[in-house]
């Protein structure tokens, strides 16, 4: 069940929708019907799905006919995304384009990291790492209303594992602490070489998406 104290009611349903696109089986009826209670992320989820960035073969017109178009894990990433971007409402902008940035860096990095196959729990980890500053409230309680991952909420939570090393050399990176990026880097067994090139391509992506 998910915690409702102090959540704004269209947060909620915000998150409640990232707990839908989180579970392990999807519920496709669910997901329509809280996406029909928040017009705007549904219209602003579609404008983007039809837009000249996707080049997808024909326009989307409904919930369903995206999940048959993109599949369920492209899917599960653009409602997240989008999900994430309506919870931002009321928050700097760079809040939402730092969220992006993390996801598709933890996402590119997963491979040199050697977490090959686990790229989109690493990109939902990025994605999810500022869910305490949009809510208000800690990452702790956040987190454990999602079914996602438990590797992936430990490390979010501060836990010791490989996803939080990875997560370390982020944060490394944002915060120019060279020595501890390589601390990490070393410990997850790849290049610092790769780090600037992760980098600069989730850039690239996070500004294509922060619309």
């Amino acid at each position: 069940m998910l915690e409702t104290r102090d959540i704004p009611g269209n947060k909620l349903i915000q998150l409640q929708l990232l707990s839908a696109v989180a579970a392990s089986e999807l519920n496709y009826d669910a997901i329509e019907n809280l996406l029909k209670q928040e017009p705007s992320l549904l219209y602003r989820l579609l404008r983007y799905l039809n837009s000249p960035a996707l080049g997808l073969r024909s326009e989307v017109t409904s919930i369903r006919h995206a999940m048959t178009m993109l599949g369920e894990n492209e899917f599960r990433r653009w409602v997240s995304i989008f999900a994430v971007i309506a919870m931002s409402s009321g928050k700097p902008p760079e809040l939402i384009h730092t969220a992006l940035t993390r996801a598709y860096f933890c996402e590119d990095f997963s491979t040199p990291a050697g977490l090959r196959g686990k790229s989109d729990l690493m990109f939902l980890m990025g994605l999810l790492s500022v869910a305490d500053a949009l809510l208000d409230k800690p990452i702790k309680d956040v987190l454990q209303s999602l079914p996602i991952d438990s590797e992936v909420k430990a490390a979010l939570c501060g836990g010791e594992n490989r996803y939080r090393d990875l997560f370390e050399v982020l944060l490394a990176l944002e915060r120019a602490e060279w020595p501890r990026l390589a601390t990490f880097t070393e410990r997850l067994g790849c290049p610092e070489d790769n780090v600037p090139d992760s980098y600069q391509s989730a850039l690239q992506k996070a500004s294509a998406v922060s619309i």
